[in-house]
């Protein structure tokens, strides 16, 4: 017996046994990938925003000033606040005094009998009071002495100085004149005619202005 003829058998038993314990894919194959999971779904995407509709009747506050104006105080004080023979021009006035005064209102006198009704912030709001006040505060276009002094200085004193509701002739001496302007009276007594008189700083009334309407008084310019 050759030493082949035993050692071949075993050889082919060792092959077969090989053969059944090697996987399906066979010897040296990679094993089949695993399948993909499913991708997960996205939430849908939120619609564009539609751009908001204007409220056909938007707040009171939101009414333009000078609407407001028109219908509380056109009447009497003029479209532009230049004044009618119902009221006093407004154009200008110190705002701290023209609140109060709208807020207080005000009696009659010998030159206006009807009286000014008071308007309370459920009224008038005072955001509706600074829009009115942007509405109708505008600089003079034309600056003479006769429209500085009718603006600022007539509804007091008259319209040509000789005293006015305040009973007080206006003092046609430059110096004087001047310091009353630029000092004022009655601090904030807004309401007291006889006493109170707002001052007024260089930017609103410059020396040039004190100089036209002194002019105007004395009946040197128009």
């Amino acid at each position: 017996m050759r030493l082949c003829d035993f050692f071949i058998p075993k050889l082919h038993a060792l092959v077969l046994l090989v053969d059944v314990s090697l996987p399906s894919t066979g010897f040296g194959q990679l094993p089949t990938p695993p399948t993909p999971l499913p991708p997960v779904p996205q939430p849908p995407s939120p619609p564009t925003p539609e751009p908001p509709t204007p409220d056909p009747n938007p707040p009171a506050d939101e009414v333009h000033g000078y609407d407001l104006y028109l219908e509380q105080c056109a009447l009497c004080h003029g479209t532009d606040g230049e004044g009618t023979d119902r009221g006093y021009p407004i154009i200008l006035l110190p705002k701290a005094y023209a609140t109060e005064v709208i807020r207080q209102g005000r009696s009659g006198n010998d030159e206006f009998k009807i009286p000014m009704p008071a308007y309370d912030d459920e009224t008038i709001s005072d955001y509706q009071l600074a829009q009115m006040y942007e509405a109708i505060y505008k600089p003079l276009s034309a600056k003479t002495g006769k429209s500085l002094y009718l603006t600022y200085c007539s509804n007091c004193h008259g319209l040509e100085g000789e005293g006015g509701m305040s009973k007080r002739p206006v003092s046609t001496k430059l110096d004087q004149f001047k310091t009353f302007i630029r000092q004022g009276a009655g601090r904030q007594d807004y309401l007291n005619r006889n006493l109170y008189m707002p001052r007024w700083n260089a930017r609103q009334i410059s020396d040039d202005d004190i100089q036209l309407m002194i002019q105007y008084i004395k009946g040197e310019n128009s």
